[in-house]
């Protein structure tokens, strides 16, 4: 299966409708789950030689923790596989849009909704604390430049774990 733009497409039980974004780590495609008749969003993970079974092995861990997180602020994540060597996640999609999109919309929030954002971010997190591995500096310093310019309401889970 080509990678490039899978909209359109099934993958597994989904029909990929439309890109919302591109990252490091692949692309989220709003999508369609027939058997419920509702809309989802989807990461489909880049096609990369580096995916080794390590690689998958570590994606499949995260993504099975992050599926048992519960929290009004953390994204569920509904369902993950692999078809036609593509990994995927499937989440809820969120009507809102992406963070990204929040943060161009809220402008430059003040400290005070700053704080009410990193506090939902902490108050999301805090029950998992003993579940989660250091976050570096680096990381910590661009979620915090992000939350100063977006805001937030929910938190996806992925990373190292």
């Amino acid at each position: 299966m080509h990678i490039s733009n899978l909209s359109g497409q099934q993958l597994g039980p989904y029909t990929l409708e439309r890109i919302l974004g591109t990252g490091g780590m692949g692309t989220v495609y709003e999508a369609l789950q027939p058997s419920l008749k509702r809309k989802v969003a989807i990461k489909v993970l880049l096609a990369n030689p580096a995916q080794t079974a390590d690689y998958l092995e570590r994606f499949n861990r995260e993504v099975e923790i992050a599926a048992n997180l519960e929290h009004p602020h953390i994204l569920p994540v509904h369902d993950y596989g692999v078809d036609q060597g593509v990994s995927y996640v499937v989440m809820r999609l969120m009507s809102a849009g992406t963070l990204e999109e929040h943060i161009k919309r809220l402008g430059n929030p003040d400290n005070a909704e700053i704080i009410r954002i990193l506090k939902q971010v902490a108050d999301a997190l805090a029950p998992y604390c003993p579940a989660l591995v250091h976050c570096g500096p680096g990381q910590i310093t661009k979620i915090l430049r992000t939350l100063r310019r977006h805001g937030a309401r929910r938190v996806v889970i992925v990373g190292k774990v």
